[in-house]
C-alpha cells in the first residue's frame, strides 16, 4: 500500500472520528439539555401544584372560617335564651308563671320555642359538617363532646324532665323549624312557630308532645335535676362560643342554676 493510500484512509478515517465524535458530544448536551429543560418542567409542575394546594387550603379554611362566623352567634343566642329561661325555672320564679292564666300559654309555647330554637341550630351546624370548625382542634373537640351531652340530658327519661326528647325526636324537631333563606339555612322566627302550633296537621306529634310535657313544669313536685344540668350545659356551650374577652357579651348573665 502506497504513502498516497495510507494518508487517504488516514484522512478519511480522522474526518470519520472527527464526525462520531462531533456527534456524541452534539447528543451528550442535546440529551443533558433535554433533561436540564425536563427537570425544570418538572420543577415548575410541582411548584404549580403546591401553589395551588396552598389556595385551596387557603380558599377551604376561608370557607370554614365564613361558615363559623355565620353560624355561630345564632348557636349562641340558641343557648343563652334557652338558659336564661331554664334558670328562670330552676332558681326564679318563672315556675310559678306557669300556672297564671295570663302568662301560662306564652310560657309553655315560648320555652318550647326555645328548646326547638336550639335544636333547629345544632342540625344547622351539623349540616355544615367540618366546616363548622374551631380555630383550635380543642375546642372542636370540646364542642362535639358537650354536643353529645346536650342529647343526652335531652334524651334521659325521667319523671322531673319535662323536655325529655329522644335523640331523633331533637332531630325531627330542629328539622320542623329550619327554614330556607338568601343566606343559607336558618330557624323559624316565632311568629311563624306560633302558626305552625297553630296549624294541627304540621305541629301533631313530636312537637305537640313536648308542649303537653311543658305544660306539667308547674306539677313537678321534686327538684329538677335534668333541667339544671341542661341549663349548665348550655353555660359551658356559650362560654366556649364566646369565651372571655373585652368583647364577651352577657358576662354578668351566665350564671349555673
Amino acid at each position: 500500500m502506497d504513502a498516497q493510500l495510507i494518508n487517504i484512509l488516514a484522512g478519511g478515517g480522522i474526518a470519520a472520528f472527527t464526525s462520531l465524535l462531533t456527534l456524541l458530544i452534539q447528543r451528550y448536551f442535546e440529551g443533558r439539555r433535554r433533561r436540564e429543560d425536563w427537570e425544570r418542567e418538572r420543577q415548575k409542575a410541582l411548584e404549580d401544584e403546591a401553589r395551588a394546594r396552598r389556595k385551596a387550603e387557603e380558599q377551604k379554611a376561608a370557607a370554614r372560617q365564613d361558615t363559623f362566623a355565620r353560624y355561630r352567634y345564632p348557636l349562641f343566642r340558641a343557648a343563652f335564651d334557652l338558659q336564661s329561661r331554664l334558670y328562670n325555672i330552676v332558681k326564679g320564679g318563672g315556675r310559678d308563671l306557669f300556672n297564671s292564666p295570663d302568662h301560662a300559654p306564652y310560657m309553655v309555647d315560648s320555652t318550647l320555642y326555645l328548646v326547638g330554637q336550639l335544636f333547629a341550630w345544632l342540625e344547622i351546624v351539623r349540616h355544615q359538617g367540618d366546616a363548622f370548625e374551631f380555630s383550635k382542634p380543642e375546642q372542636t373537640e370540646a364542642f362535639n363532646r358537650l354536643m353529645g351531652e346536650v342529647e343526652n340530658e335531652f334524651n334521659r327519661r325521667d319523671l322531673l324532665n319535662p323536655l325529655m326528647t329522644f335523640r331523633l325526636q331533637q332531630r325531627e324537631l330542629g328539622e320542623l323549624l329550619i327554614v330556607e333563606s338568601a343566606q343559607g339555612e336558618k330557624c323559624l322566627s316565632y311568629s311563624r312557630f306560633a302558626a305552625l302550633l297553630n296549624d294541627s296537621a304540621k305541629s301533631e306529634g313530636t312537637l305537640q308532645d313536648l308542649r303537653e310535657r311543658i305544660r306539667q313544669i308547674p306539677n313537678l313536685t321534686g327538684e329538677p335535676l335534668t333541667m339544671r344540668r341542661i341549663q349548665n350545659l348550655m353555660i359551658d356551650l356559650i362560654e366556649l362560643l364566646d369565651p372571655p374577652g373585652p368583647t364577651q357579651a352577657y358576662p354578668g348573665l351566665r350564671g349555673k342554676a
